[in-house]
């Protein structure tokens, strides 16, 4: 008759190293993956025009209304993404659909990014991007410039480019738990949906 307790031992050594290989699968997987926001504040509102001493110029034009659209990217996924990773018939950029583009500035932390801007597009141009690396496009807008007029195009060898907001918040859940230096079962990300779905 066997021993209760040598079965029970050869389960538990069983369960312990189907562990350790899903976590070392999880702590090792390699991924691209950026994750982006956009924000925005109105700096001179069309109701200036309302005030007859008041007047704004840019390059001689008199503006009505001033806003700045700010766009936020950090890198989460584990693998660096390379210059020759960017698809040159479709580059990686940021895209004003309506509105009117004034000007534009960045903030990447000496990151070496290089934006170039193409009419109401603004091509991101970079050199290597690594995990935890981070840096913003401000465009400045006109007031009627919404946050919902701004797009991120282009593609990236094997790189999932993501919004970050909240009717996709479990899309960015799955990236980062992906990234995640700790082991996140399917389990986690089952419950964790359950719960958002009956929060709406």
């Amino acid at each position: 008759m066997t021993n209760p307790w040598v079965s029970l031992t050869g389960w538990l050594v069983g369960f312990i190293s189907l562990g350790v290989t899903i976590y070392a699968y999880h702590t090792t997987k390699r991924f691209k993956a950026i994750v982006y926001s956009i924000d925005s504040l109105n700096i001179i509102s069309k109701e200036i025009g309302n005030f007859a001493n008041i007047q704004v110029l840019m390059n001689g034009e008199n503006i009505q209304s001033l806003k700045i659209i700010n766009v936020n990217f950090v890198v989460i996924g584990r693998d660096a993404i390379r210059k020759n990773d960017i698809r040159k018939n479709d580059p990686f950029r940021v895209v004003l659909k309506n509105g009117i583009l004034y000007d534009l500035g960045f903030e990447d932390n000496n990151l070496g990014i290089n934006p170039i801007r193409q009419n109401k597009s603004i091509i991101i141009d970079f050199s290597d991007l690594d995990q935890g690396d981070s840096f913003t496009i401000s465009l400045l807008c006109n007031e009627e410039s919404l946050e919902s007029d701004i797009q991120v195009e282009g593609k990236i060898l094997e790189c999932k480019i993501i919004e970050k907001r909240k009717e996709n918040i479990n899309d960015v859940i799955d990236v980062v738990l992906d990234s995640s230096d700790y082991l996140m079962p399917n389990y986690i990300r089952f419950i964790y949906r359950i719960i958002s779905h009956y929060k709406k």
